[in-house]
This record gives C-alpha cells, structure tokens and sequence, in this order.
C-alpha cells in the first residue's frame, strides 16, 4: 500500500489500515517516512513499514497492490500481473485508475478499501486482467527498442 512520493495523509493512512485489519492480509505500506502514519500504533505481525522502496521491489508475494494510482506503482503492478485497488489523487491519477479498471486489472475506490482489496482477492476475473495487460506490455519494444527505432528513422 502507497499514496506515492507526494502525497502526505497520515489520517489516510491509518484509515486505510483499519480498513484493512479486518481481513486475513498482511500489509507492506511504503509511506515516504514512518511520520506519514502520525502516532498511530502498528501491529508489526501484520504490518510491515517499508518506507520508500521503488514499487517493483515491494512486488514479490504480494496479491493486491493498493496505490493513489501513479504512474510508476501503475506500470509496475501492471508488468508483474498484480491487480489492485486504485485511489486516485490528482494529476493524471483518476485517467491511470480509469484505464487500469477498464483493462479489468483494478477497481477504483476512494472509501471502501478493505471490501475493495477483498473483492480483488475474490474475484479471479481482475487476476486474469492484470495478467492479460502483463502479457501485452510484455510483447510490446522495450523502451530502449523504441529510441533506437526512433533515432533510425530520424536519421533518415
């Protein structure tokens, strides 16, 4: 679970986690320092704080990714076939939330986060969806292919 490298919302958070404590999860929250959670107290059996990580690191044996929709936790839960659970916020986050959901690879929530990550858990169908567009980015020029296409054809 991350809000991304902007947003600061401790109440958030900690709403976010109480939302959460009622399922049989355990939960990575990656907030930009451990004050972003206020004085709140964690359960470290089900809660690990890993302060800021790159998202592709925090993605091994994770079932849900739950974001504010960015563009780096987008593209990386997409490329390792991991659903999620958007909330957008701002920028262009409701138009990432809103293409990933229509992919079937998210549902895009702003309140009920604990019974949206359990749908995702539940629901095979958005599992598949996030697989589909993970095979498709998969398929696709890398980044480097394009810049060498791309260099080719202005060279011409």
């Amino acid at each position: 679970m991350t809000l991304g490298t902007v947003i600061e919302d401790p109440a958030m958070l900690a709403a976010l986690l109480d939302s959460l404590a009622p399922l049989d999860v355990n939960v990575v929250v990656a907030p930009r320092s451990s004050e972003d959670l206020g004085v709140r107290p964690i359960d470290p059996t089900r809660v690990c704080l890993a302060g800021f990580v790159p998202t592709s690191q925090l993605l091994d044996g994770t079932g849900v990714v739950v974001s504010s929709a960015g563009a780096g936790d987008l593209v990386a839960a997409l490329s390792a076939a991991h659903p999620m659970v958007l909330l957008p916020m701002g920028l262009d986050k409701p138009v990432n939330a809103a293409r990933a959901a229509e992919a079937g690879a998210a549902v895009v929530n702003t309140y009920q986060v604990g019974a949206a990550v359990a749908r995702v858990l539940d629901e095979p169908a958005l599992t598949r969806g996030s697989a589909e567009v993970a095979r498709e980015n998969a398929s696709m020029n890398s980044a480097d292919e394009v810049l060498r296409l791309l260099l080719r054809r202005l060279a011409r």
